[in-house]
């Protein structure tokens, strides 16, 4: 299909460079398959939105809804709603493509811990406060944050607004875990 053929390696080319989870399952699945990844240059993270580089002369990226508006201008209606629906069932979603237009998105599925939802409950007996703070969109760390029982959740955070919540709560005296 034109998936594997075309557009995986593509991606992993660039997601070699990725630091995140999600760039190293994209470069696993490339090398599952077999496939033949192809050198990438100009890579540029950007924290809390994706990984963006050229590969096979194509400026590709691969990133979350900000950083694929940002590129493009205006996600396609068909594909918004397909990344509502999986994230709404709590699936991440990533955007990709490259000369200025989506080609595609990606669904991953985090296999939620069997004992997160009793931690969590624990906690709470315990009365302490569960806060998930999460960088995926909305709709998936709503998801996730009721499978697992948790009432309150920051979403889209970025790694920087990860660090000044922590460092806020610390300030008001509390302990973070």
């Amino acid at each position: 299909d034109i998936f594997n053929r075309e557009y995986l390696p593509l991606l992993a080319a660039v997601e070699m460079y990725s630091e995140h989870l999600l760039g190293a399952a994209v470069v696993r699945r490339a090398r599952e398959n077999g496939l033949s990844i192809p050198e990438a240059t100009s890579i540029a993270t950007r924290k809390g939105e994706g990984i963006t580089g050229v590969a096979n002369g194509r400026a590709v990226f691969i990133g979350n809804r900000r950083l694929a508006a940002e590129l493009t201008g205006r996600l396609p209606n068909d594909m918004e709603q397909r990344a509502a629906e999986w994230e709404a069932r709590g699936s991440t979603v990533t955007f990709f493509g490259w000369h200025g237009k989506v080609r595609g998105l990606l669904a991953f599925g985090d296999e939620i811990k069997p004992d997160a939802s009793r931690l969590v409950q624990e906690f709470k007996h315990r009365s302490l406060e569960v806060i998930l703070v999460s960088g995926d969109a909305v709709a998936t760390t709503a998801a996730v944050a009721s499978q697992i029982g948790v009432d309150t959740y920051i979403a889209e955070a970025t790694p920087a607004h990860k660090a000044e919540l922590v460092a806020q709560l610390q300030q008001g005296g509390q302990r973070v875990a």
